[in-house]
């Protein structure tokens, strides 16, 4: 069990946060501020109750929008190794 609070938010780009919601080795889940999303060469901006996926290997960039904040859920499996040191221990087992 992860608790928020401010030391498991990282800023990845100006207005745009992260937390890594859990992790294990096998699979991790990361809560990020969103706006005019870009995979590969489709441009969309995210809005309530989108979903999508990324195949691996294609670049993809997120730019923040500060008048229409939005929550993305991005969940990776298997868990991405670089994102590790932006973990906070569980609060509870």
């Amino acid at each position: 069990m992860w608790d928020d609070k401010p030391e498991a938010w990282h800023e990845i780009q100006p207005g745009v946060q992260r937390r890594i919601l859990a992790h294990d080795s096998t699979v991790m889940m990361v809560l990020q501020g969103g706006g005019l999303f870009e995979v590969g060469s489709e441009t969309w901006t995210l809005k309530v109750g989108s979903s999508y996926t990324i195949p691996g290997g294609v670049a993809h960039e997120l730019r923040a929008d500060a008048k229409t904040p939005t929550i993305v859920l991005d969940v990776f499996t298997p868990r991405r190794e670089e994102f590790l040191h932006e973990t906070v221990r569980p609060d509870r087992a």
